[in-house]
């Protein structure tokens, strides 16, 4: 566990992401300690996973639209997690592509089938 606390290292794509903390994040990785209180160890260890895949250079448009197509396919509980992480990190990114999963699950149920 994180207990709550991220430690970033600016390898190039991972930093530029949390928008909200740029201004604390160096490039020194054993000092930039980050508190994150509304972000679960686990939840955060997904987004750094996203993060590193779309930051990594000669990844063709197609390969991440897979791996985001599998990194969406997750329980609900999880998705909504990952929800409040991009937004509280200020992930627009993550945020749009978590959102249209929500979405696309719920289109076309009724009220009922949404809350089951």
């Amino acid at each position: 566990s994180f207990n709550n606390i991220l430690r970033i290292c600016t390898g190039r794509g991972n930093s530029r992401k949390v928008t909200s903390y740029q201004d604390m994040i160096e490039d020194d990785c054993v000092s930039n300690i980050i508190p994150l209180p509304n972000v679960h160890s686990k939840t955060m260890i997904k987004v750094i996973e996203y993060w590193k895949k779309h930051s990594k250079e000669g990844v063709s448009k197609d390969m991440l639209i897979d791996f985001d197509k599998a990194f969406v396919n997750v329980h609900h509980s999880i998705l909504y997690d990952l929800i409040l992480a991009a937004n509280f990190l200020n992930d627009k990114e993550i945020l749009d592509t978590m959102c249209q999963e929500v979405a696309d699950r719920v289109k076309g149920k009724t009220p009922e089938e949404i809350r089951k």
